[in-house]
Parts: structure tokens; sequence; C-alpha cells
């Protein structure tokens, strides 16, 4: 399975890779060009978040016996989208004056980006807490094996870091008027 993942995830890469590389030197936009590529992107994200979600419990849920979860492929999908939308930003802030880019990347697009990585961060940590909770509450040992090895002993002090680490970016997006300072968001 987990070559038919890569072999899937490569091919919708390269895919779009050529669509995007064939119309980088086009005079203008031609919407009838752009169709297939739309098309194929709608239907691969389909099948994108159910590679996430297989993958996600092969790679990590199977580590654990009788272990389950059944938000674990959300949960997944939201663990790629937080640090994808930040390197989003750290790209658009480095090709920021870059003659093709900067007549369309201003402030507002900035506030727009770093507001999309503050709600991948708000979904991840709402997962993350779902997750947490459900296994918490049900207080049966089967549901809280996954959890009880990760959160005492040694990694006790590391899940006191993590979180920490990343309360500290939440606060900041969440104050106003930061979000429009490109080096600042980098």
């Amino acid at each position: 399975r987990v070559v038919l993942y890569f072999g899937l995830w490569s091919f919708m890469g390269y895919r779009l890779s050529n669509w995007t590389y064939a119309t980088d030197n086009d005079e203008g936009p031609d919407e009838a060009k752009y169709a297939p590529a739309q098309r194929f992107a709608a239907g691969m994200m389909l099948v994108f978040v159910v590679l996430v979600t297989f993958s996600s419990m092969d790679f990590t849920m199977s580590i654990t016996d009788a272990w389950f979860s059944t938000i674990w492929g959300w949960l997944a999908i939201g663990r790629q989208g937080f640090p994808a939308m930040m390197f989003a930003v750290v790209i658009a802030a480095v090709v920021a004056n870059d003659s093709n880019v900067k007549p369309i990347y201003n402030e507002r697009v900035q506030k727009d980006l770093t507001t999309l990585v503050l709600v991948a961060m708000l979904v991840w940590i709402y997962l993350t807490l779902m997750q947490y909770f459900i296994m918490w509450s049900g207080n049966v040992p089967t549901k809280i094996k996954w959890f009880d090895p990760r959160t005492t002993g040694v990694w006790a002090n590391w899940v006191t870091f993590l979180t920490i680490a990343h309360a500290v970016p939440l606060l900041l997006l969440l104050t106003p008027g930061l979000k429009k300072y490109r080096s600042f968001m980098v």
C-alpha cells in the first residue's frame, strides 16, 4: 500500500506541475486551458483525502495494537495543512519582490495567507483536543493505549514544551494587526 500511496501522490504532483509549467509562458489567462487542470485537481483532492486517511492509519495507528480512532484521518490532514500554510507564507515572502509577483502580492494577500495559517492551526488544535478528550472521557484501557506512553514519563516534558511552542504563535496570530507584517510572520 505504501508504494500505491507514494505512486499516486507522485502522479498527482507530476501531472499538476506539468500543467503549471505549460501555462507559465502564456500571454494572458485562458480559462479553457485551465479547465482540465481544475477538474483533475478537484478529483484528486478527494483521492488525496482518502490516501492521507488510509496512510495515516497504516503509518501511525497500526503501531499500537487494539487502538483505533475515528478522526485520525482528519487529524492527519490537519497536521499537513498547518505546516503547508506556513510554508506558503514563507515562500510568498521570499518571492514577494519578484517582478512577476509584486503586482499581485500586497498587504491583503499577506493577511489572507496568515489568516489561513491561523485557521489551519485552529483546526489542528481542535482535532487534537477532540481526539484527546474522546480518549480521556472513554477511560477504557484500550482507548488510551496510544496517548499514555506519549504523554507520561520522558515524554511529559516534551508535551509541555510543544504546548508552549504552539501557544505562543497562536497568541501572536490572534493579535490584531500583526498579520500584515511579512517579516514578522516569516
